[in-house]
């Protein structure tokens, strides 16, 4: 809940500028949440919110009597309100979140299938061998590779119509 009030903090900071802050919304949001579905609700939330006080402000408190306004007021909330929503998904499927802890780098990233993610961790390793391999129900999946000197260790589940891989990746002590 601290999140969402985060993102109604930003969306009502930006809310006077039109279109835009759908877009300054969701990236925020995106920042805050780390998956795709807290990312969407904070983005949601945030922006109706915001886009209901700025339609009540209009409403009450400036009384622009204008012919067609009020049309246009709600289709410009809903558009600023869908783009919120489509940057927070997006750019939460389409970026990475990488920590360097001690002795360790750990990332979380959004994969189409489990073979693209695994494509991605060993990229540019040789002589990789899977060591080990967890089953952690249906759609949950341990691995563990070593690369050489590198162990790759990552766990794969369905989110969100995706894949999100969660990986450390520290050096082999033999």
């Amino acid at each position: 809940m601290r999140k969402a009030l985060k993102a109604l903090s930003v969306a009502l900071a930006v809310w006077w500028i039109p279109v835009l802050n759908g877009v300054i919304t969701g990236l925020y949001s995106s920042t805050l949440e780390r998956t795709v579905r807290g990312s969407v609700f904070t983005s949601l939330f945030g922006s109706l919110s915001a886009s209901a006080v700025y339609i009540a402000v209009d409403t009450f408190v400036l009384r622009i009597p204008l012919i067609g306004h009020y049309p246009l007021l709600l289709f410009i909330s809903a558009l600023g309100t869908s783009l919120s929503v489509y940057f927070a998904y997006f750019s939460t499927v389409r970026s990475a979140s990488i920590r360097l802890t001690t002795g360790a780098l750990e990332l979380e990233f959004y994969a189409d299938s489990l073979e693209e993610a695994d494509s991605a961790l060993t990229r540019g390793l040789a002589d990789c061998k899977t060591r080990e391999m967890r089953l952690f129900g249906e759609d949950r999946v341990g691995v563990r590779k070593e690369c050489g000197r590198v162990v790759v260790e990552y766990e794969a589940w369905k989110e969100g119509g995706k894949v999100k891989v969660r990986a450390r990746v520290r050096e082999n002590r033999l």
